[in-house]
């Protein structure tokens, strides 16, 4: 497996866990679990039920073991993110726009998501 591809994965994988920490509050004589996390300076708290508490923990415990990795990958190779994008140019652009002129806006939503599922051009 390549070096972009690593990374790739491992960004996709950060993507898919849980960001924040486990805090516990005594409500009523009960222990409860919650995750914390910051969203736009404010902290967000989401209740965390018994049965998944374990898996909580090591979805968090596995996203601060992949930031520790990309931390690492940055620092030793002084280079910022890889990132991928989607082209459309010239005659592909020119028939895109043509099959969403006179549209209403939801039906060009749904014409433009099936141009983004096409595989990306690569020059």
């Amino acid at each position: 497996m390549n070096e972009f591809n690593a990374i790739w994965e491992i960004e996709e994988r950060l993507s898919t866990l849980p960001r924040g920490y486990i805090s516990q509050k005594r409500i009523g004589g009960k222990t409860r679990y919650y995750l914390q996390w910051k969203e736009n300076g404010k902290v967000k708290s989401q209740y965390i039920p018994l049965e998944l508490l374990e898996e909580t923990k090591a979805q968090i415990e596995e996203r601060r073991r992949l930031q520790e990795q990309m931390k690492e990958w940055k620092v030793k190779n002084g280079k910022e993110r890889f990132f991928e994008t989607n082209v459309v140019i010239c005659d592909e652009l020119d028939a895109m726009i043509r099959s969403v002129y006179g549209l209403k806006k939801c039906e060009m939503y749904d014409r433009i998501l099936s141009y983004q599922a096409q595989p990306a051009m690569c020059f």
